[in-house]
Formats: structure tokens, C-alpha cells, sequence
């Protein structure tokens, strides 16, 4: 059994993909593959294929990044398109802040005193009025918490520096200025791969090369043909040790253009 977005239930996501007129093989692809929010990958043109564009037709790596850009949470976007918003509305829409409930129930309020004689367009335009402010009222309680204010409390991101000296706020924000998947860098770093390694290298990749050309399939297997550790080799690469030093160097030793910087621990 499937649920869409509207809360429809369908045996199969075949089933729901006819439903909606759209590919299952598109869907399938957006929504398993490329773990697309299910109402984009049921609603997005077929057009645009995986791609993700915004309303002007800027590409982006992620929905994430796309909010982002229009500075705005990515709850309140999809929250937005489950009830039927346009993709520009959803992006550009400024949500109602807290306090502005009472004029603008004012604003209701003196346009309902008017109601009497008035056509069916204008009550149709009341009740629209209405049902828009209700919406917006409800984006700015299903913001995430860090776009209300609040104390600061507990570890904060560790600072990392890839091998071209920028600087990033967390893996996060490094995951997200290279286009790599948060997940995938995370479990690559905790498998002892070097930080640029884990950003640069595409999913599922199978070949490594050594300082002179020789392809391995895995990370583990040029360690083991070097006879070096690979939280060894991983520390000095991200230390900012050539290949060739990171591979090839004894234990203890440190290049001697870095010998007068840091003593090597390893």
C-alpha cells in the first residue's frame, strides 16, 4: 500500500504512478533513486526529467539548496506544495510573521461587514483572502527551529578545510558546496576516508590511482598494496601531504617540507 501526498491510498506505487499520470520508471527514478520529496516526483513535468529548476529555470543540486537560495525552509516549501502551491509561489511566497494575525483578521473581518448584495466573485475573493492567510499563518509554525529565535547549546560543527584552503562550517555545508550527499561523506569519513576523497568522489566509485597511474579498485586495496594504514594515509592526505608522501613515506617520517611546521604522530 502507497499514500501520496494528498493522503490518497494506492495498492502500488504502479498503481498510484497511472493515478497520476506520470512514468513509474520517472517517478521511480526521482523518488527511490534520487529521494525526490513524493509530491515533486509526482507533480514536476516530465519533462524536466531529475533535473531540479526553480521558476526562472535555475538548476540546482538538491531541493535543499534551492530553498536555500530563496531563504526559504525546506518544511515550508513542501508543506506549500502538498496544498496545491505553484512552484514560485511555494519559493517566493513571504510567510505572515507572528503578530500580524490580528490585522490581518481586521482586513477579513471589514471585508465580510461588506459582504451584503455583494456578487458571488466577491464572497469567492473572501473566502480565498481567508483561506490564504490561514496558510501562511500555519508556514511560520512549520518552519524549522533554526529560523526562530533561540539560544545556542550544545557541540557546534567542527571547522574543516579541504585541500584548496576553504573553509567550511561542518560537513554540511561542505557536502553542499561540492554537491556530494551528506550521508555518503559521512559514512566515507567514518570508513577513513580523506575529506577530499569523501566530497570529490562520485557515488558508487571503483577506481583509485596511486602517484604513478596504477588503478585500484578500492581505497583499502592501494592502502594494502602500500602496507599503510588507511586512518594513516587519510590524516596525512587531508594534512595536506602529497599522494606520493601520503603513500610511499615510513611511518614517523615527515616530508621535509613539513618538517618544520608539525612533528608527524603517526
Amino acid at each position: 500500500m502507497m499514500k501520496d501526498h494528498t493522503g490518497k491510498v494506492y495498492k502500488s506505487m504502479i498503481e498510484m504512478c497511472k493515478a497520476w499520470d506520470m512514468p513509474y520508471e520517472l517517478v521511480y527514478q526521482r523518488k527511490v533513486i534520487a529521494k525526490w520529496p513524493l509530491v515533486e516526483a509526482l507533480i514536476t513535468p516530465v519533462e524536466e526529467g531529475v533535473g531540479i529548476y526553480d521558476h526562472d529555470g535555475n538548476e540546482y543540486s538538491s531541493f535543499a539548496e534551492m530553498c536555500a537560495a530563496y531563504h526559504r525552509a525546506s518544511a515550508t516549501y513542501l508543506g506549500r506544495r502538498n496544498r496545491g502551491w505553484t512552484r514560485e509561489e511555494a519559493l517566493t511566497t513571504e510567510p505572515v510573521l507572528p503578530g500580524t494575525k490580528e490585522r490581518n483578521q481586521e482586513a477579513i473581518m471589514s471585508l465580510f461587514d461588506q459582504l451584503a448584495g455583494l456578487t458571488a466573485e466577491d464572497l469567492l475573493k473572501a473566502v480565498q483572502l481567508y483561506q490564504e492567510v490561514n496558510d501562511q499563518e500555519r508556514d511560520v509554525y512549520a518552519a524549522p527551529m533554526e529560523h526562530r529565535p533561540r539560544k545556542k547549546s550544545g557541540p557546534q560543527p567542527k571547522t574543516l578545510v579541504d585541500r584548496d584552503g576553504n573553509v567550511f562550517h561542518g560537513l554540511r555545508e561542505a557536502c553542499q558546496a561540492y554537491g556530494r550527499s551528506y550521508e555518503l561523506a559521512k559514512h566515507r569519513l567514518f570508513d577513513n576516508w580523506p575529506l577530499q576523497y569523501a566530497l570529490e568522489m562520485p557515488p558508487g566509485c571503483e577506481a583509485f590511482y596511486d602517484h604513478v597511474g596504477n588503478e585500484f579498485r578500492t581505497l583499502a586495496q592501494m592502502c594494502r598494496y602500500y602496507e599503510i594504514d588507511r586512518a594513516v594515509f587519510a590524516k596525512r592526505y587531508d594534512a595536506g601531504w602529497s599522494l606520493e608522501e601520503a603513500l610511499m613515506l615510513p611511518v614517523g617520517k615527515t616530508p621535509k617540507r613539513l618538517a618544520g611546521e608539525k612533528e608527524e604522530s603517526l
